[in-house]
């Protein structure tokens, strides 16, 4: 019970971005299907063709990756962490928000698979990344005896630096093959129907 506490504090501000998100688009265009197979064909299409192409999609997940880093970084340099990591949060909520909408509009139920396997494995290693952060930050306010000692902040900063290069590594090789499998099977049962 003490986890789950730790946990919705913790992510309440991507809870909050999602909710916002998908409630304004409910509201504002209920009847409106923002997507439809070209989009997201050619989304996949993007993700997995030639060599250049995925270049030029290392360099798009590394700068967005990178850029969003920086952004935590600056905050916690200007003594504002709690600002900066709301901020981060909600942001990424709204994204997730956002695409969660338009995907179940455009594809029901398979779409919420699809959307699954969009933002299949990397997503959960970067929140894992900021969970650990914020657990970090909490317990050095509190002065707890194992996050007291510079070492051990520093090793726990460099796990989770480590985890967020894995999850760069897992956006770029393991993600675009997924999504690619299930656009397949939401294509075939599309053509069924």
């Amino acid at each position: 019970m003490i986890k789950i506490k730790k946990i919705i504090r913790c992510f309440w501000p991507l809870l909050l971005g999602i909710a916002i998100c998908i409630g304004f688009q409910i509201i504002v265009n209920p009847s409106e299907l923002p997507l439809n197979q070209t989009v997201v064909s050619d989304m996949i299409a993007q993700m997995v063709v030639e060599e250049k192409r995925q270049m030029d999609y290392m360099l798009y997940i590394l700068k967005l990756r990178c850029s969003q880093i920086v952004l935590l970084l600056v905050f916690k340099f200007i003594k504002k962490e709690k600002p900066g990591n709301f901020l981060w949060l909600w942001i990424v909520g709204m994204g997730i928000g956002v695409g969660a909408y338009y995907f179940v509009r455009a594809y029901r139920i398979l779409g919420l698979l699809l959307y699954v396997g969009f933002l299949f494995p990397h997503i959960f290693l970067y929140l894992f990344a900021y969970y650990k952060y914020a657990e970090i930050d909490y317990l050095g306010q509190f002065k707890r005896a194992e996050v007291t000692g510079k070492k051990r902040n520093v090793t726990q900063i460099i796990k989770i630096f480590a985890v967020v290069i894995i999850g760069i590594i897992s956006e770029f090789y393991v993600n675009p093959y997924l999504v690619n499998f299930l656009g397949k099977i939401i294509y075939i049962k599309n053509y069924k129907i």
